[in-house]
Parts: C-alpha cells; sequence; structure tokens
C-alpha cells in the first residue's frame, strides 16, 4: 500500500499515537480546527511539515511517529522538512531496536511522554509481548523474551543509561503499538522486514 500524502503540501504522512499528539496539542495550544476528524482512532496520520507546530517544533521535546518513507520512528526536531529531501537524511547512525529504527529524540520523547501520561504505558503480557516482537523483527519462537531483553539494554547503553530499563520498555512497547494499531503502516514495516531478513 502507498504511503499517503499531505493534500496541503504533498510530504508523504506519518503515524502518531494519537494520545501523544493530543497532548502535543495541549501543551502548545494549537489550533485544533485542522485536527477535527484526524484525532478519532488510537493512531492518527501526521504532516511533519504542516503540522510541525502541534508536533512540538518550537518546544524541546516533541511529539514521536514513524516516517515510512525515512522508515524510522523520529520527532519534527530530526529532519529540517522545509528546505531538504528526506532522501537525504541519513538514520543509520540513529538507534535501533530490533529492526526498527528510532532516533535519539523519539526515544526521548516516547520516555516523555509515556512517564507523563495519565495512564503509564506497561510491559506488554507474555502474550502481546510476540506480536510487537514480530514487529520489531525479532525471531519467532521462545526465544523472544531473552532477545527482547537484549534489544532493550543495547538501547539502554546507546542512550547513556539516562533512562530507568522500565522507562525504556514503556516507551518502545509505545512505539511499537503505533505500528500494530496503523494497518497501512504495518503493511510497509512487514516488506522492509523481508527485505532485511532477505
Amino acid at each position: 500500500m502507498r504511503t499517503p500524502t499531505c493534500p496541503a503540501c504533498e510530504l508523504p504522512l506519518a503515524v502518531a499515537d494519537t494520545a501523544a499528539v493530543k497532548r502535543g496539542i495541549e501543551l502548545v495550544s494549537a489550533n485544533t480546527s485542522q485536527w477535527r476528524g484526524r484525532l478519532n482512532g488510537s493512531t492518527c496520520l501526521v504532516c511533519p511539515k504542516c503540522d510541525a507546530y502541534a508536533l512540538g517544533i518550537e518546544t524541546r521535546i516533541g511529539v514521536p511517529f514513524y516516517s515510512d518513507v525515512l522508515s524510522a520512528f523520529l520527532t519534527v526536531h530530526d529532519w529540517d522538512w522545509w528546505n531538504a529531501d528526506t532522501v537525504e537524511c541519513d538514520s543509520r547512525t540513529w538507534p535501533d531496536f530490533g529492526c526498527v529504527t528510532i532516533s535519539e529524540s523519539g526515544v526521548r520523547a516516547a520516555v516523555d511522554y509515556v512517564r507523563s501520561a495519565a495512564r503509564p504505558a506497561r510491559a506488554p503480557a507474555a502474550v502481546a509481548r510476540p506480536r510487537l516482537a514480530e514487529i520489531a523483527g525479532l525471531p519467532p519462537g521462545r526465544e523472544v523474551e531473552p532477545i527482547w531483553r537484549d534489544e532493550l539494554r543495547k538501547l539502554e547503553l546507546r542512550m547513556g543509561s539516562r533512562y530507568a530499563y522500565a522507562d525504556l520498555e514503556a516507551a518502545v512497547v509505545l512505539l511499537l503499538d503505533v505500528l500494530a494499531r496503523h494497518p497501512w503502516q504495518q503493511t510497509s514495516l512487514d516488506h522492509a522486514i523481508a527485505d532485511e531478513q532477505a
């Protein structure tokens, strides 16, 4: 399935957790009229350029979103959406969780959100974790738990041990769950994982 584009600027849209976007809108007191009908589901489509204010461009920590074009979670702070082509964005130095790339500001934003959420994200139950592990491109089977923990430890080290393991896990769950809940995004991710594993 083709990534939808913004009707105003034609930039490919990204996907974000709706509750995180609502929090971003509240934090900056953004005009909510442009969001009518867009915040009804558990995930929503966002334009990194046109929605930049609500996504936190004028704040220290933005709202994390998944860009299919960049194949990564990031925030509006990670790229010059107005003056540069996304083809030039090099995410190879960004942290990973399995096959999912997350910019450092994306990790920071997700941790900030789960710490401040009225209903904090919890580690997935044993039943849900294999699905999220599959989304991250981790090998299926009974060995998912040690691999999951190893990926979190690597991310913890990559982030300079600035965040508690539990906060990082809640952030990763939040981000992977965005992909699990958004159908067009999952199709694209399945193709990326298949390419990487080939």
